[in-house]
């Protein structure tokens, strides 16, 4: 195959890989989204909340060891097509469940747990290979454009099924039967299979490059565990493995506190979700152009820094009424959407440009393992931590969020220390950042300036007006 036949191959499967992100954004939107409130409109207890974040992050390092060895014997593209197809099909127990909760079986949100947890399983067995094919489809300076818009698309059809979802149940709710809600939930998770199911339709229009696994490439978990401390890549690993740690001791209970403690509606919620999302989209491609400019590494660095903002913001909701949390929680999300974009940018990016091709799925497997082990400690440590602090005066989520936020800042602080970094964060973003402001500020001045004076003039200028037509009726009466 000649070399400008592959690039247009390339290039036609990166855009079928963007309308594949929009499917699966759309699934998403209209599932993952709503999986926490599902079981929560189970009465379901916080250690089974946290078992629904916790278990899931067991089966998804196994299935990606398992994909990984998979690459041995089969395609890229035949791994993922089975393990979407799958992944959509599990849809149908996680409906199901809700069926058995309505029958009064007392094990509907175990039901769920271990169906979601087999959902996420089968999402995670294509991830080496995904990741390996994607890795050989764009090219290292196209990483933090491309992945910007891909993310940007994904993020504005998140939005879109994410706000469906919450009209569609809260019309359901409106009949305030709980049968209606779960007929509104089975619609939504309905359409999330549907729409993963087209977005192996587009995968399948992807092109492979040849690859062919090398033995010697591989390498035992042992010996990746062992070389952590000594590379940049391990530290970096070690430092996200305790951030997943920090974020999800108490990230597993927001919606428990939204919905059980603050009482707001799935629109309340679909709009927070919202809030968060557009602020995704908004500055996603922001940051992409921040990583190719300066690096992936200064804005991981910075952005370890404002999540850590994100739960310390949370616990002011304890002092507000409902409503008013409700607005002010609109604005943190809007900020943790602004964080979370570049931390996620610059994450996929630094393992992108840190491991080389033959090594990436296999890396993407045993990193996996660590991130999900971390997360099950720190949900089940939360769930712990909750029953413990419940009895004290303060809201036992939001002090677990205090903590939480504690945590991520002292990691953000190691990543600035322990991460090697060429460009020091406050030399390369920092001058840019002020001059931009300063030329803001200045526009802003500028327009309001006149912007006032135009108002204060106008009252001359309606009478001028006033008196000219004066003149003309006193004219045409002579």
């Amino acid at each position: 195959m000649e070399e400008k036949e592959i690039e247009k191959l390339r290039k036609e499967s990166l855009d079928y890989s963007l309308k594949d992100c929009a499917a699966t954004s759309a699934m998403s939107g209209f599932g993952d989204n709503y999986i926490s409130p599902y079981i929560i409109s189970m009465n379901a207890k916080p250690y089974q909340i946290g078992l629904l974040t916790s278990l899931p992050n067991i089966f998804s390092p196994i299935a990606q060891i398992i994909g990984s060895k998979l690459m041995m014997r089969f395609s890229r593209k035949q791994i993922v097509s089975f393990a979407v197809l799958s992944q959509a099909l599990m849809w149908l127990p996680i409906i199901f469940s809700g069926y058995l909760y309505l029958k009064g079986f007392i094990f509907a949100p175990t039901f769920l747990i271990f169906s979601y947890a087999l959902y996420i399983f089968f999402g995670s067995l294509g991830g080496p290979a995904w990741v390996s094919w994607m890795g050989d489809l764009v090219k290292e300076k196209e990483l933090g454009s491309y992945f910007g818009l891909r993310n940007s698309i994904g993020t504005i059809v998140s939005i879109i099924s994410i706000t469906v979802a919450g009209f569609i149940l809260d019309l359901f709710k409106f009949w305030n039967t709980e049968k209606a809600v779960f007929v509104g939930f089975s619609i939504i998770f309905f359409l999330a299979m549907v729409f993963r199911i087209l977005s192996r339709r587009f995968l399948l229009k992807q092109y492979e490059p040849k690859f062919k696994f090398q033995e010697e490439h591989y390498f035992s978990f042992i010996s990746f565990v062992k070389r952590l401390p000594k590379t940049n890549f391990g530290k970096f690993v070690i430092l996200l493995s305790f951030m997943n740690f920090a974020v999800n001791l108490v990230g597993p209970y927001f919606n428990l506190y939204i919905f059980r403690d603050l009482k707001f509606t799935y629109t309340q919620f679909m709009l927070l979700s919202v809030s968060s999302s557009i602020a995704f989209f908004i500055f996603y491609p922001f940051w992409g152009k921040l990583c190719d400019k300066f690096s992936y590494t200064s804005v991981l660095k910075f952005s370890s820094i404002l999540v850590s903002f994100v739960a310390l913001l949370w616990f002011l909701t304890i002092f507000l009424y409902p409503i008013q949390a409700f607005y002010y929680l609109l604005f943190v999300n809007f900020f943790s959407g602004f964080s979370w974009a570049a931390f996620n940018l610059a994450t996929n990016n630094f393992f992108y440009l840190n491991v080389s091709p033959p090594k990436r799925s296999l890396c993407s497997a045993y990193s996996s393992i660590l991130y999900g082990l971390s997360i099950v400690i720190g949900a089940e440590l939360g769930s712990q931590l909750l029953n413990i602090l419940q009895n004290r005066y303060v809201n036992s989520i939001m002090l677990l969020s205090v903590i939480s936020g504690f945590l991520r800042l002292i990691c953000g602080v190691l990543f600035i220390i322990i991460i090697e970094e060429p460009k020091v964060i406050y030399r390369s973003l920092l001058p840019e950042f002020l001059e931009k402001l300063r030329k803001i500020k200045s526009t802003i001045i500028l327009e309001s300036a006149a912007f006032f004076q135009e108002i204060y003039k106008l009252p001359s200028i309606i009478k001028i007006i006033l008196k000219k037509e004066n003149n003309k009726e006193n004219g045409k009466e002579k």
